[in-house]
């Protein structure tokens, strides 16, 4: 019995025009869908996200409050990052971020100034201007640290004598 022409499941030609046909189908489909898909899974991060901020908010508040400042500004950094990447709706959050951040940084560089430790202090006060470049207090700190950083130069070791001590 021969094959009849007609049948499409039968015919090459038909057959092959039939699956580029379904499979153009299936993908103007699937791009139909994956913008709807992609805004859904952004919102979904988005949501995780703002509320891994709060909870992050809420430990560096706490590790500030036992005086872990270390701890605390590790945990402000990561729920800074975590603002960021939410991006709008956090504002009163990153507020409060940026608030706890500068205070646990500029208690840590004076921290590091009192035991003479001016490079230490420049990190921190630094780290406070390049999140809050208008804070006034991290701005009068740095200028007072950067005058002892120069009036100490010629007592504190070089950089590569530091980098030579961590080796050991």
């Amino acid at each position: 019995v021969l094959p009849n022409r007609s049948d499409p499941m039968t015919n090459p030609l038909s057959f092959s025009l039939a699956a580029a046909l379904l499979a153009a189908s299936v993908s103007v489909t699937s791009a139909q869908v994956a913008p709807t898909e992609a805004a859904i899974n952004e919102a979904v991060r988005r949501q995780a996200d703002t509320i891994k901020l709060r909870e992050k908010l809420r430990a560096a508040l706490s590790a500030e409050e036992r005086k872990e400042l270390p701890q605390a500004a590790k945990l402000y950094e990561e729920a800074l990052a975590l603002a960021q990447g939410v991006g709008q709706g956090v504002d009163a959050e990153t507020q409060a971020v940026l608030q706890g951040m500068s205070n646990v940084r500029l208690t840590l560089a004076a921290d590091a100034q009192k035991h003479g430790d001016y490079r230490a202090a420049d990190a921190e006060v630094s780290r406070v201007l390049k999140v809050s470049p208008q804070n006034a207090q991290a701005q009068a700190f740095k200028r007072t640290n950067d005058k002892l950083l120069a009036e100490n130069q010629a007592l504190m070791p070089s950089n590569e004598m530091l980098d030579q001590r961590a080796k050991w």
